[in-house]
């Protein structure tokens, strides 16, 4: 009995990986980290854990929403974005919080990553399904995900529609364009799809939406992926962005579109600590000079976008500096 004691211990400490400095550079170690009171305390769940002990140890409660944060490429959970998404869901204390971890393929060629979403979507569904064998009803998962990430999401989405399962929300963060956007013009214009390079899309949930920072330009998407489809300051350039001003713009253009690209998730930070509406947006008809042909209708971009609105494109300004909110 004793000798059946101490192996259960060990397995269980095994799973519970604590927070450490070290970088897991492993294929097999995609896994969840779930947070409890403050970004850096969380246990992780791997393929070879139970998520009971986690439960129980406070770390999920069966009762709240979960919201499921993916990284994007070259990210993992000491990036920025990480800190900052899980601290502002952190701050609402009315959601699980756990942040999707597959920092071990975020780092290698981008265009061999975008080959292995289909296996890191699996492996995500595979731990959302251990959660609903723990009784945990995952319609209640509501996925955020950037760059990458985002195209991830979509598929968690599109293979748990497999199993019956549709997800209520997605929210996508400047969705990932480079090796994207064709297979999204194909399937949009001529009704042609691929497993290879599937983009998000408003099939993948019950409502999906984006926020588009750097449209079209080296890293962010130029396709309308959602039911609504927020393009702020036009969706290419922000202007908080010292590097996009005039005289540094060709000089430093990667750093410019990089700049706009974490934008996406600055902008969704705020609004997911803001106890109310912020970033009011206005649909737009077409996204050519599209702050010229709004029509009125209004939403809020961020977490409180509001699913009834209706959908579209939506055209938005937001300030230099923090807070971005007008």
């Amino acid at each position: 009995m004793k000798l059946l004691i101490i192996l259960l211990l060990f397995v269980i400490k095994s799973c519970l990986v604590e927070s450490t400095d070290s970088h897991e550079s492993s294929h097999e170690s995609i896994h969840f980290k779930l947070t409890r009171t403050n970004y850096s305390d969380y246990k992780s769940l791997t393929k070879d854990c139970a998520i009971r002990p986690i439960r129980k140890m406070g770390y999920f409660t069966r009762a709240l929403p979960t919201a499921l944060i993916i990284h994007g490429y070259e990210a993992d959970y000491k990036s920025e974005m990480a800190k900052e998404l899980v601290k502002a869901f952190v701050s609402r204390q009315d959601h699980n919080v756990i942040f999707a971890d597959w920092s071990a393929y975020a780092f290698d060629d981008y265009s061999e990553i975008t080959h292995e979403i289909d296996h890191i979507a699996s492996v995500f569904v595979y731990l959302l399904n251990k959660m609903m064998d723990d009784g945990y009803d995952l319609t209640q998962v509501y996925i955020i995900g950037h760059s990458l990430g985002a195209h991830i999401a979509g598929r968690v989405g599109n293979l748990l529609q497999h199993q019956n399962i549709t997800l209520p929300r997605i929210t996508g963060l400047d969705p990932a364009g480079p090796l994207f956007d064709y297979p999204a013009i194909k399937k949009k214009m001529f009704k042609i799809s691929s497993s290879d390079h599937t983009p998000l899309s408003k099939d993948d949930a019950k409502f999906v939406d984006i926020i588009h920072t750097n449209a079209g330009l080296y890293r962010g998407s130029f396709i309308s992926h959602g039911h609504q489809d927020f393009w702020p300051n036009c969706g290419v350039f922000q202007p908080h962005c010292d590097e996009c001003k005039i005289s540094k713009i060709f000089k430093d253009y990667k750093d410019c579109s990089m700049c706009s690209h974490i934008a996406s998730w600055r902008y969704y930070a705020e609004s997911v600590r803001s106890t109310v509406p912020i970033f009011e947006a206005e649909r737009c008809h077409t996204k050519i000079l599209m702050r010229f042909f709004c029509n009125g209708d209004k939403t809020s971009m961020g977490f409180h976008a509001n699913e009834n609105a209706k959908n579209g494109d939506y055209y938005i300004e937001t300030n230099d500096s923090p807070p971005y909110s007008k």
